[in-house]
C-alpha cells in the first residue's frame, strides 16, 4: 500500500511538471506585436445578474479603459437591482452614448441562460467583432492590441481566467487555485493543440 501511494505522488509531480513545461513553452513562444487596438470594431456583450457587491465597479471598470467600443448589456426585466446599477452608469454621460440596455423576459427552463440572452441581440449587432464578457470580468484593455494580428481570420479568441483576489486569506486561497490551475490546464492544451472548450468567461468572434 506505501508502495502504490508513493508510486501515485511521484506520477502526480511529474505530470504537474510536464503540464507546467509545456504551460510555460507555450507562454514563451506566443509573443505578439502590440499595436492598437481598433475599439471601434468591438462591440462588448454582457449579461448582467444583481448580486455581486463588486457589479457596478467591474462594470464601469471596462468603461473607462475604452473610449469607442460598444456595450450592449442584457439584463432580466425582473432584475430590478441589476436594472437601478446600469441605470445609474448611464447618467454619466460619456458612458452613456455607448451603451445599450436589453431587458430580456425570463429565461425558459433547461436552456442556457448566457446562451439565450445574447441570441436575443445577436441581430442588432452592427459591428464586426463581439466580445463575449461575464459581468464580474475585466478586461486589460492595454493588451488588446496584441489581438489585431488575428482580426479577419475565422478563429474565436479566448483568454485565461485570472483571480483578484481580496484581503482576506479565503479569498486567496480561492484565487491561488483559480490563477494556477487555469495557466497549466489551458496553455498546455494549447500547447499540444488539444483545445476542446473555451473560457467562457471571455472571448471574441467574428
Amino acid at each position: 500500500m506505501k508502495f502504490i501511494f508513493i508510486f501515485l505522488g511521484v506520477a502526480y509531480l511529474l505530470l504537474f511538471l510536464i503540464r507546467w513545461l509545456l504551460s510555460l513553452i507555450y507562454y514563451k513562444k506566443v509573443k505578439s506585436d502590440a499595436t492598437d487596438f481598433p475599439e471601434e470594431l468591438f462591440t462588448v456583450v454582457q449579461p448582467i445578474l444583481s448580486g455581486d457587491p463588486r457589479l457596478e465597479s467591474d462594470l464601469r471598470a471596462n468603461l473607462q479603459q475604452t473610449k469607442v467600443v460598444e456595450f450592449y448589456w442584457l439584463i432580466d426585466q425582473s432584475d430590478t437591482e441589476a436594472q437601478h446599477v446600469a441605470n445609474k452608469i448611464c447618467q454619466d454621460a460619456s458612458f452613456a452614448q455607448r451603451i445599450r440596455i436589453f431587458l430580456i423576459e425570463d429565461v425558459p427552463q433547461g436552456i442556457n441562460p448566457k446562451s439565450y440572452k445574447i441570441e436575443q441581440v445577436v441581430e442588432e449587432l452592427t459591428r464586426p467583432y463581439l466580445i463575449v464578457l461575464d459581468d464580474d470580468s475585466v478586461i486589460d484593455f492595454s493588451k488588446m492590441g496584441e489581438l489585431t494580428t488575428y482580426l479577419g481570420q475565422e478563429v474565436i479568441l479566448t483568454g485565461i481566467p485570472y483571480n483578484q483576489e481580496r484581503s482576506n486569506f479565503w479569498s486567496k486561497l480561492v484565487a491561488a487555485f483559480v490563477n494556477g490551475n487555469s495557466f497549466i490546464t489551458y496553455f498546455t492544451m494549447a500547447q499540444v493543440e488539444a483545445n476542446h472548450s473555451i473560457n467562457g468567461m471571455f472571448y471574441i468572434l467574428p
